[in-house]
């Protein structure tokens, strides 16, 4: 290395921790590993420059050339395309840390790099580690006889992607197909174990990152060291609940060991045995009890009890090393049975069938490192109060951060966890496969304990690809032998050996069998695109050969809100043909098919911030026909994930939750389309059929009303009546006859309304039935009155009108947050109030006149 390293001011100091206490209860004396991050001090520069400046760890040469001033914004108007150098360019990175003589007495020192993207090689004191070749892998380096007292150097030089992986192609001997999504005219993507949404997709932009995306730390420890620990839940035998457990122990020596379970919140010691370990590494199986088990539920169906469980290991009284799992308690089943139509996809959970609903989760960013513990939260916390109860972590992004699964796990969403390919092909040979390998089994053991945990899933739409998009006729069959390769063996294989137990799906969509090919709806998943790529009508949805047993993928675009597009638009580029938000939206045609379905179902609009308001309105309208029908065709249709829940710059796109997590109207749509009971209406042959769909585990009583309502208030015809809602299942509580009563002459001013309460008359569930186009109704300007309160802290606006109002939408000029409900109807005469008004929380203080409220309604019509 031909730089020499420049020394920091900070000093790491190391302090072995020793509790010096002359009595302990169980003789333990703590003499466990030590980590030390290695997060300050960090500088970069260009290969070749002469100038370092400083560098964020954990993160990303983007995003630390954005902090320096070096670059734009890339997500500001078009600076994507003037940030498109940097993939090009070498990188490297370097710091300076001091290690005391007490560490060095450590018979082990490692350097532990949990995420390096992606091509690098790595210097400690001048001397080459190690090169990394793969962002999703852990790397851990024995560094014992290399560090030295006093100071030292590390130096990390990341090359390109692009570079290194040219040869590669050039000398592959057959053509690989790969996604449309790699906006480059030369496509690398599936050279390279990256994050594949960095070379672009049809929802974000390209930015072929490089830098120290997760923690790197120092890790000392003498002799014997717990590599990981799995735990596994049996079920329940009497009053206990069956538990067993792997610990991998890697020591220097041959020794007696005891291992100690330890339940973290009641202390109560769950299991203590001496065993024999073996020098090297050695698996040693367990099994204990954990007494009145209580188990962890799904959100929506019960409480997420989770279990802090210690695995100790000792020698003669002293602590070796010691590992904590957080678990919870349930089974999960994936079952395919067959049936008089072909073979069910169902998630049982508990030994319950459970209707999955929730959607497809991205990266929350192209720089990820951005994404902050307060982000996952937020984001987590609005699936869960839209009812959700399954995220997918889609194929063509990341292995997620730990905290997002811990997330998970608190709040009940299941994860259906797919391996990080996606919509390409992928090489096979020998060192790319051992590569691999590594991958699999750093990400399976790392995520296997988590309660959310439901499946493992090989790849995203790769097998459809090679049947439905001209592959197979197009391409050599040694991509298909590949494709089996990974996804039929060496994948199940990893998931076998670490995670045994847990469901592995080899893609989705998938029918689950070598001899029926994808999107066969009566087997397997089923990712659904007419509606949007072939600008199928809506009702496509309600078809059978588009009603799949477990619907992983389907959607519709829609434009961020106004604020949203003011952070990365001038007032000039605020139409939809500019440059700017042509460079925002990367679906081929994806303006054109908004504005086609608009105008099929809202007619034209001129007004560019009622473009983005009305794009959002059919979109929501359009998942809501979705998963209604998905819903009502339970027990046939056993999961509904919408694409998708969130973005990853600000930009068109199908999510529900924008960059900024901002609630589009498909987010709360979504609350009341994932309702747990749900009152569906649909028109069946001159009738209004009125369906209740439950997700709860137990039969409930509720109360039934029911309306054919004009726009100005008058009721054409009703009824009540008290229904018993069957557990989860359809019950098909009315069938309204509409003869006579809904005609071709009043069809565009009149619509149905239901509504289930419970005793005390709270609102469990509203719905209702229009029976013309959006764009046929003949609305009139309402007079909507509000007023506003403020109670502990929060504001809230409760609205009535004198006529009815469709899509309601509530903004307050210059403050941030958002209300607790918009985007919604309102009956003549109805008094909005949800449940004390319509909140818009602490952000909202300060702004409360008169003139700080708007609605729109109907701006389209």
């Amino acid at each position: 290395m031909k730089d020499e390293f420049k020394p920091h001011k900070r000093i790491v100091r190391f302090i072995i921790m020793c509790l010096m206490v002359t009595l302990l209860s169980c003789t333990e004396k703590a003499a466990g590993p030590e980590q030390y991050l290695l997060h300050d001090g960090w500088e970069f520069r260009k290969e070749g420059d002469k100038d370092w400046a400083p560098a964020t760890v954990p993160g990303t040469v983007h995003t630390d050339l954005l902090t320096n001033g070096m670059i734009g914004d890339p997500f500001y108007r078009t600076n994507e395309q003037k940030v498109q150098w940097i993939e090009h360019a070498n990188w490297n990175y370097r710091t300076d840390f001091d290690v005391d003589g007490q560490l060095l007495k450590r018979t082990n020192i490692e350097l532990e790099f949990e995420g390096l993207d992606t091509y690098a090689d790595i210097y400690l004191n001048d001397e080459l580690l190690f090169s990394a070749n793969n962002m999703f892998r852990t790397w851990r380096i024995p560094v014992r006889e290399l560090i030295r007292q006093g100071q030292n150097s590390l130096q990390i030089n990341f090359s390109s992607p692009i570079t290194t992986t040219t040869p590669v192609k050039a000398s592959l001997g057959y053509e690989i197909p790969i996604s449309d999504n790699d906006a480059a005219e030369n496509k690398l993507s599936v050279f390279s174990r990256k994050a594949p949404y960095h070379f672009g997709w049809d929802w974000g932009p390209r930015m072929v990152t490089a830098g120290i995306w997760r923690e790197v730390r120092l890790v000392a420890w003498d002799n014997t060291r717990i590599n990981h620990v799995r735990i596994a839940y049996n079920g329940i035998e009497g009053e206990k609940a069956s538990m067993e457990a792997e610990l991998e122990v890697v020591s220097d020596l041959e020794f007696e060991g005891t291992i100690i379970v330890q339940d973290t919140s009641t202390q109560q010691v769950l299991y203590e045995q001496t065993q024999h370990f073996r020098q090297g590494t050695d698996r040693k199986p367990i099994s204990f009890t954990i007494p009145d088990p209580e188990l962890w539920w799904p959100n929506g169906m019960g409480a997420q009890k989770l279990y802090g469980l210690e695995v100790r290991l000792l020698k003669q009284g002293r602590l070796l090393d010691s590992k904590t799992e957080r678990i919870g308690l349930r089974t999960i089943e994936i079952k395919q049975i067959p049936d008089s139509t072909g073979r069910s996809f169902e998630i049982w959970v508990n030994g319950t069938p459970v209707f999955m609903k929730g959607g497809n989760y991205i990266p929350m960013d192209s720089f990820t490192p951005r994404v902050k513990k307060q982000d996952y939260e937020r984001l987590v916390l609005d699936c869960k109060e839209a009812n959700m109860n399954m995220l997918r972590v889609w194929g063509g992004g990341i292995y997620e951060q730990d905290h997002f699964y811990e997330l998970c796990d608190e709040h009940g969403l299941l994860v259906w966890q797919d391996f990080m390919f996606a919509c390409s092909m992928y090489p096979a040979d020998e060192a790319f496969l051992d590569n691999l390998r590594h991958e699999f089994r750093d990400n399976i053991i790392r995520l296997r304990n988590h309660a959310s945990l439901a499946l493992w899933c090989g790849n995203n739409e790769v097998e459809e690809a090679w049947h439905h998009w001209g592959w197979k006729e197009n391409y050599p069959d040694t991509n298909f032998v590949n494709y089996k390769k990974i996804f039929h063996e060496v994948i199940p294989e990893q998931v076998k050996t670490h995670d045994p137990g847990r469901f592995y799906l080899s893609s989705s969509p998938t029918s689950g069998s070598d001899t029926l090919k994808p999107r066969d709806a009566r087997y397997g998943d089923l990712h659904y695109w007419g509606v949007w790529h072939q600008e199928h009508p809506f009702d496509h949805f309600l078809k059978d050969e588009y009603t799949g047993r477990f619907m992983s993928e389907y959607g519709l675009q829609s434009f961020p809100s106004m604020e949203t597009v003011q952070a990365f638009a001038l007032p000039e580029d605020h139409n939809i043909e500019s440059d700017v938000m042509k460079l925002h939206q990367k679906n081929n045609g994806g303006n054109r098919r908004i504005k086609n379905y608009m105008e099929k179902y809202y007619g034209t609009v001129e007004n560019f911030g009622s473009f983005l308001y009305v794009s959002q309105l059919q979109q929501a309208e359009a998942m809501k026909i979705a998963v209604e029908h998905h819903r009502r065709m339970m027990p046939y249709t056993m999961g509904s994930l919408y694409w998708q829940i969130n973005d990853c710059w600000p930009a068109a796109s199908w999510a529900g939750l924008d960059y900024f997590g901002g609630w589009k109207a498909l987010q709360y749509y979504a609350r009341d389309f994932f309702n747990p009971v749900l009152a569906s209406p649909t028109l069946e042959s001159g009738h209004m059929e009125i369906h209740a769909i439950s997700d709860l585990l137990k039969p409930r009583e509720y109360h039934l009303e029911w309306y054919l309502l004009t726009f100005q208030g008058d009721t054409l015809k009703t009824g009540t009546d008290q229904v018993t809602v069957e557990s989860n299942q359809v019950t098909v509580m009315e069938k309204v006859n509409l003869n006579n009563v809904i005609t071709e002459r009043n069809q565009n001013t009149a619509y149905g309304y239901v509504r289930l309460t419970d005793d005390d008359g709270t609102v469990i569930s509203e719905n209702r039935l229009f029976f013309t186009e959006f764009k046929h109704l003949q609305l009139t300007e309402p007079i909507i009155t509000w007023h506003h309160q403020k109670e502990d802290g929060q504001h809230a606006f409760v609205l009535k009108t004198d006529r009815f109002v469709k899509n309601v939408y509530l903004t307050l000029e210059g403050h941030k947050g958002r209300f607790s409900e918009n985007f919604f109807d309102l009956n003549a005469g109805e008094t909005k109030k949800h449940p004390e008004g319509i909140g818009c929380g602490n952000k909202c203080e300060g702004r409360s006149e008169n003139n700080g409220i708007k609605y729109s309604s109907m701006e389209w019509g």
